[in-house]
């Protein structure tokens, strides 16, 4: 999958999801201090998913109508993300899944 990860993402939740061969890009590395509005118009001109931990992200692109591949908001405990990243890759394996079989 095609990840854009919002900097307030853990870097070890971004490290699983290279590790597991998905194509992430990390806004904590690229472009930190991106305004929320940049950061899904990159989304959309990048055809990623964005991954979250803000809340205000869902407001934002339901305010503003704009079309986005996709929005994964995370809730994690900070002491947690490692092992959460591991638990975000075997829940997006279960949501292939499903999809595959039409579910």
């Amino acid at each position: 999958m095609r990840w854009l990860a919002d900097e307030c993402v853990d870097a070890g939740v971004v490290d699983r999801l290279c590790d597991a061969g998905h194509d992430v890009l990390y806004v904590a590395e690229m472009a930190a201090g991106e305004s929320d509005v940049r950061i899904l118009e990159r989304a959309q001109t990048d055809d990623r998913l964005l991954l979250t931990e803000d809340k205000d992200f869902g407001d934002l692109v339901f305010r503003s109508g704009q079309a986005i591949p996709g929005l994964v908001l995370l809730r994690l405990e900070p002491q947690q993300a490692a092992s959460n990243g591991a638990g975000l890759q075997e829940q997006l394996r279960i949501s292939a899944r499903r999809c595959e079989a039409g579910m």
